[in-house]
């Protein structure tokens, strides 16, 4: 029993804060670290194209499942800001959203209703 305990600790201890995704979370994305699946949400791995450039890298996926643009906006919005990542709510008014961090750029761009609300997910190098 004690030692059941200290590896719980110790297991618990190991993980970062900054990775542990919102409790809403399905998952984490297998294409790109750290990113947040909204449940109900799943992703196509048929649509990824990854590209890795001297000055960054270019992923691009899609993400489809049964929720209204509203409410995978508030996820996203939440998640990425808890993730460190900067809103630039401008983007919203567009039909997408724009996220940078250290020096990159993740856009989501919505397609659809529910229940088959796509997803497009792109990350691209944040260059002026």
């Amino acid at each position: 029993m004690i030692k059941s305990f200290c590896k719980f600790i110790l297991i618990s201890m190991a993980i970062p804060l900054a990775v542990v995704a919102p409790v809403r979370a399905q998952g984490i994305s297998d294409y790109i670290a750290g990113f947040p699946v909204m449940a109900g949400f799943a992703e196509q791995a048929d649509s990824l194209v990854v590209f890795d450039k001297a000055d960054g890298r270019i992923l691009e996926g899609s993400l489809i499942g049964d929720a209204s643009r509203e409410a995978a906006a508030a996820f996203y919005r939440e998640s990425l800001i808890q993730l460190g990542w900067q809103y630039d709510p401008e983007h919203q008014a567009s039909g997408s959203m724009l996220f940078t961090h250290q020096g990159e750029r993740l856009e989501l761009a919505f397609a659809g209703t529910a229940p088959t609300l796509t997803i497009r997910v792109s990350l691209y190098p944040a260059v002026h």
